[in-house]
């Protein structure tokens, strides 16, 4: 590993676009969630969801551009817990 990812501590993860099962866009912070599952080296599944990043004012662009990949995925507006490497519903939505 280089420097800047031993300081980072970064961890990266390939993920298909088929195995995204939500969409969770949250406009306050210009952010798109896509829930995908994973197991960490210990073997513990995961549910999380990849945090995608948008420019202000280009949040609908790049929903639309993720759409044209996946339609049939739900989307639906929310809040998200953002952490270093992923997202999470807060407990109070965790059911839904």
């Amino acid at each position: 590993k280089g420097y800047q990812d031993l300081v980072r501590a970064e961890d990266h993860m390939n993920f298909s676009w088929g195995e995204v099962d939500e969409l969770v866009l949250w406009r306050k912070r210009n952010l798109i969630g896509a829930r995908t599952h994973f197991s960490h080296d210990d073997g513990r599944a995961y549910d999380a969801y990849m945090t995608l990043y948008c420019r202000k004012g280009e949040v609908e662009k790049v929903l639309r551009t993720i759409r044209e990949v996946i339609p049939s995925v739900p989307c639906n507006e929310r809040k998200l817990e953002v952490f270093e490497g992923a997202a999470f519903l807060p407990k109070d939505q965790e059911s839904r």
